[in-house]
């Protein structure tokens, strides 16, 4: 049944994106000395928030690329319908996340760049259109 190729291909999408910003998340961390003290909780004066922004930007780009790909191949048709589901999804949490994320940040006594916020969900939309627009390249009649 179609609509269960679709709906299992969103969500496996969904998954695999939580999944591997999960795991990048926490190597920047551990890359740009970006992780909270266990003891206090706050985050060291020697964390590299800017490049570990610009890790968290560049792998979100790959990785919701290829979450949506997938969840166009398991869809098996209409990819950038798929791949655009994934980014209103993305845009939807990413928009909320830069509005109520900051304080979360703020609390851990984390400074982002003020760049960072509000590009995350635009730099995943852009990653998963460009999922589906590879997957239907590949696709006859993929649209």
């Amino acid at each position: 049944m179609p609509i269960v190729r679709s709906i299992g291909g969103i969500l496996a999408g969904c998954v695999v994106i939580f999944l591997l910003v999960g795991i990048v998340d926490l190597a920047g961390g551990m890359l740009f000395n970006a992780l909270p003290d266990p003891d206090t909780g706050t985050l060291s004066p020697e964390a590299n928030t800017t490049g570990l922004s610009v890790w968290n930007l560049a792998w979100y780009f790959v990785i919701t690329l290829l979450g949506a790909w997938l969840a166009a191949r398991i869809a098996g048709r209409r990819p950038m319908l798929h791949a655009g589901i994934i980014a209103l999804l993305i845009l939807g949490g990413g928009v909320a996340f830069a509005l109520f994320g900051k304080a979360a940040y703020e609390a851990l006594g984390i400074e982002l760049p003020s760049w960072y916020l509000p590009l995350l969900p635009v730099v995943g939309a852009i990653g998963a259109l460009t999922g589906g627009w590879l997957r239907a390249r590949r696709q006859p009649g993929g649209t």
